[in-house]
Protein backbone atom coordinates (compact mmCIF):
# COMPACT_ATOMS: atom_id res chain seq x y z
CA UNK A 1 0.00 0.00 0.00
CA UNK A 2 1.20 3.36 -0.85
CA UNK A 3 0.00 6.92 0.40
CA UNK A 4 -2.23 8.74 -2.37
CA UNK A 5 -0.59 11.30 -4.27
CA UNK A 6 3.26 10.20 -3.61
CA UNK A 7 5.20 6.46 -4.09
CA UNK A 8 6.05 6.15 -0.48
CA UNK A 9 5.03 2.25 1.38
CA UNK A 10 3.09 3.20 4.20
CA UNK A 11 5.75 1.52 6.21
CA UNK A 12 7.81 4.17 5.73
CA UNK A 13 5.65 6.46 7.57
CA UNK A 14 4.32 6.83 11.58
CA UNK A 15 0.58 6.95 11.90
CA UNK A 16 0.33 9.54 14.87
CA UNK A 17 -3.13 10.14 14.88
CA UNK A 18 -6.77 8.74 13.53
CA UNK A 19 -10.05 10.68 14.02
CA UNK A 20 -13.47 10.17 12.34
CA UNK A 21 -14.66 13.63 10.91
CA UNK A 22 -17.65 14.62 8.41
CA UNK A 23 -16.39 14.84 4.62
CA UNK A 24 -14.85 17.67 4.16
CA UNK A 25 -13.44 18.22 7.42
CA UNK A 26 -10.13 20.04 7.76
CA UNK A 27 -7.35 19.10 10.95
CA UNK A 28 -4.28 21.81 11.33
CA UNK A 29 -1.04 19.23 9.45
CA UNK A 30 1.25 19.97 12.21
CA UNK A 31 3.47 17.25 11.97
CA UNK A 32 3.31 15.95 8.27
CA UNK A 33 0.91 15.06 5.52
CA UNK A 34 -2.65 13.77 5.97
CA UNK A 35 -4.23 11.32 4.42
CA UNK A 36 -8.11 10.42 4.22
CA UNK A 37 -9.25 7.24 3.01
CA UNK A 38 -12.56 6.32 3.05
CA UNK A 39 -14.02 2.58 2.71
CA UNK A 40 -14.40 1.71 5.87
CA UNK A 41 -15.89 4.56 7.49
CA UNK A 42 -19.40 5.69 8.55
CA UNK A 43 -21.68 6.77 5.85
CA UNK A 44 -20.98 10.90 5.29
CA UNK A 45 -17.93 10.42 7.10
CA UNK A 46 -14.10 9.95 6.83
CA UNK A 47 -11.06 9.18 8.43
CA UNK A 48 -8.08 11.67 8.55
CA UNK A 49 -4.85 9.94 9.55
CA UNK A 50 -2.13 12.49 10.71
CA UNK A 51 1.18 10.57 9.42
CA UNK A 52 4.88 11.76 9.92
CA UNK A 53 7.33 10.35 7.39
CA UNK A 54 9.93 8.26 9.35
CA UNK A 55 13.40 7.41 8.19
CA UNK A 56 15.29 3.99 8.26
CA UNK A 57 17.20 4.60 11.04
CA UNK A 58 19.24 1.73 12.43
CA UNK A 59 18.77 1.44 16.42
CA UNK A 60 20.40 -0.47 18.90
CA UNK A 61 18.41 -1.51 21.60
CA UNK A 62 19.70 -2.40 25.45
CA UNK A 63 17.86 -3.59 28.32
CA UNK A 64 18.42 -6.38 30.61
CA UNK A 65 14.53 -7.32 30.48
CA UNK A 66 14.62 -9.28 27.44
CA UNK A 67 10.31 -8.42 27.13
CA UNK A 68 11.20 -5.10 27.06
CA UNK A 69 13.70 -5.83 24.10
CA UNK A 70 10.56 -7.99 22.26
CA UNK A 71 8.13 -5.04 23.10
CA UNK A 72 11.15 -2.09 21.57
CA UNK A 73 11.24 -4.56 18.33
CA UNK A 74 7.44 -5.15 17.75
CA UNK A 75 7.11 -1.13 17.98
CA UNK A 76 9.86 0.08 16.40
CA UNK A 77 10.58 -1.81 13.40
CA UNK A 78 9.37 -1.06 10.64
CA UNK A 79 10.12 1.05 10.35
CA UNK A 80 12.97 1.62 12.02
CA UNK A 81 15.85 -1.11 11.38
CA UNK A 82 16.89 -3.05 14.87
CA UNK A 83 20.64 -3.97 14.52
CA UNK A 84 20.51 -5.27 17.78
CA UNK A 85 18.82 -6.51 21.12
CA UNK A 86 21.41 -6.61 24.04
CA UNK A 87 20.61 -7.65 27.16
CA UNK A 88 24.68 -7.81 28.60
CA UNK A 89 26.01 -4.47 29.02
CA UNK A 90 30.13 -5.68 28.15
CA UNK A 91 28.44 -7.05 24.72
CA UNK A 92 27.61 -3.50 23.55
CA UNK A 93 30.91 -2.06 24.52
CA UNK A 94 31.90 -5.31 22.39
CA UNK A 95 29.65 -5.46 19.26
CA UNK A 96 28.71 -1.74 18.48
CA UNK A 97 31.53 -1.17 16.45
CA UNK A 98 30.50 -3.96 14.15
CA UNK A 99 26.83 -3.37 13.97
CA UNK A 100 26.88 0.37 13.35
CA UNK A 101 24.10 1.70 14.87
CA UNK A 102 23.01 5.20 14.64
CA UNK A 103 20.96 5.38 18.26
CA UNK A 104 21.71 3.29 20.68
CA UNK A 105 18.53 3.20 23.22
CA UNK A 106 20.18 2.31 26.26
CA UNK A 107 18.86 1.43 29.95
CA UNK A 108 20.54 2.89 33.25
CA UNK A 109 19.59 -0.11 34.99
CA UNK A 110 21.86 -2.87 33.54
CA UNK A 111 23.42 -5.63 35.73
CA UNK A 112 27.44 -5.65 34.94
CA UNK A 113 27.65 -1.95 34.78
CA UNK A 114 25.49 1.27 34.59
CA UNK A 115 23.97 2.20 31.41
CA UNK A 116 26.44 5.44 32.51
CA UNK A 117 29.48 3.89 32.04
CA UNK A 118 28.62 1.93 29.25
CA UNK A 119 27.97 4.99 27.64
CA UNK A 120 31.09 6.53 28.78
CA UNK A 121 33.13 4.17 27.14
CA UNK A 122 31.17 3.87 24.10
CA UNK A 123 32.46 7.60 23.97
CA UNK A 124 35.97 6.74 24.61
CA UNK A 125 35.79 3.83 21.64
CA UNK A 126 35.34 6.47 19.43
CA UNK A 127 31.40 5.53 18.82
CA UNK A 128 29.75 8.23 16.77
CA UNK A 129 25.92 6.42 17.88
CA UNK A 130 23.35 9.12 19.66
CA UNK A 131 22.89 7.78 22.87
CA UNK A 132 19.00 8.02 24.00
CA UNK A 133 18.84 6.32 27.55
CA UNK A 134 15.52 4.88 27.99
CA UNK A 135 14.90 4.33 31.95
CA UNK A 136 12.36 3.98 34.26
CA UNK A 137 14.58 6.84 36.42
CA UNK A 138 12.47 9.84 36.30
CA UNK A 139 14.56 11.86 39.10
CA UNK A 140 16.38 15.24 37.46
CA UNK A 141 19.68 13.92 39.27
CA UNK A 142 19.31 11.04 36.66
CA UNK A 143 18.60 12.83 33.44
CA UNK A 144 21.65 15.33 34.72
CA UNK A 145 23.93 12.59 35.07
CA UNK A 146 22.43 11.09 31.61
CA UNK A 147 23.67 14.29 29.64
CA UNK A 148 26.72 13.97 31.81
CA UNK A 149 27.55 11.00 30.40
CA UNK A 150 27.51 12.16 27.06
CA UNK A 151 24.16 11.31 25.82
CA UNK A 152 21.78 13.04 22.96
CA UNK A 153 18.10 11.97 25.03
CA UNK A 154 16.67 11.17 27.62
CA UNK A 155 13.31 8.98 27.74
CA UNK A 156 11.23 8.21 30.37
CA UNK A 157 9.83 4.78 30.04
CA UNK A 158 6.22 6.15 31.35
CA UNK A 159 6.48 8.12 28.13
CA UNK A 160 7.05 5.76 25.42
CA UNK A 161 4.10 6.43 23.23
CA UNK A 162 4.77 10.26 23.26
CA UNK A 163 8.11 10.68 23.24
CA UNK A 164 9.81 8.11 22.35
CA UNK A 165 9.71 8.53 18.17
CA UNK A 166 10.26 12.16 18.93
CA UNK A 167 13.46 11.64 20.78
CA UNK A 168 14.49 9.11 17.69
CA UNK A 169 14.02 11.38 14.83
CA UNK A 170 15.32 14.61 17.10
CA UNK A 171 18.88 13.42 17.81
CA UNK A 172 19.19 11.37 14.72
CA UNK A 173 18.87 15.08 13.51
CA UNK A 174 21.42 16.34 15.85
CA UNK A 175 19.00 18.08 18.44
CA UNK A 176 19.05 16.60 22.21
CA UNK A 177 15.51 15.06 23.41
CA UNK A 178 14.38 14.58 26.84
CA UNK A 179 11.73 13.84 28.66
CA UNK A 180 11.86 16.15 31.60
CA UNK A 181 12.00 19.36 29.49
CA UNK A 182 8.73 17.87 27.74
CA UNK A 183 6.30 17.18 31.29
CA UNK A 184 3.15 15.25 30.85
CA UNK A 185 -0.18 17.71 31.62
CA UNK A 186 -0.35 17.97 35.10
CA UNK A 187 3.04 16.47 36.14
CA UNK A 188 5.19 18.56 39.19
CA UNK A 189 7.75 20.82 38.38
CA UNK A 190 11.21 18.92 38.80
CA UNK A 191 14.21 19.95 41.24
CA UNK A 192 16.87 21.54 39.66
CA UNK A 193 19.94 18.43 40.13
CA UNK A 194 22.15 18.81 43.01
CA UNK A 195 25.28 17.16 41.11
CA UNK A 196 27.00 16.51 44.12
CA UNK A 197 27.57 12.75 42.68
CA UNK A 198 26.16 10.32 40.11
CA UNK A 199 23.13 8.71 41.24
CA UNK A 200 22.87 4.87 41.51
CA UNK A 201 20.57 3.27 40.06
CA UNK A 202 18.03 0.64 41.61
CA UNK A 203 18.24 -2.76 40.05
CA UNK A 204 15.00 -3.24 37.16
Amino acid sequence: MVIPGGNLPLSSFCILKIVVLPVGSLLPHRYGQSWQPTACAPAGYEYQVEIARVRSIRLLLVDDNREVLETLTDLLQPPYLIVGALSDAAAVVEQTAALHPEVILLDISLREMTGFEVARRLKQSGSAAKIIFFTVHENVDFVHAGFAAGAAGYVYKSRTNSDLIKAIETVYDGGRFSSAETPAAGAPATKEPDGSREPVPRPN
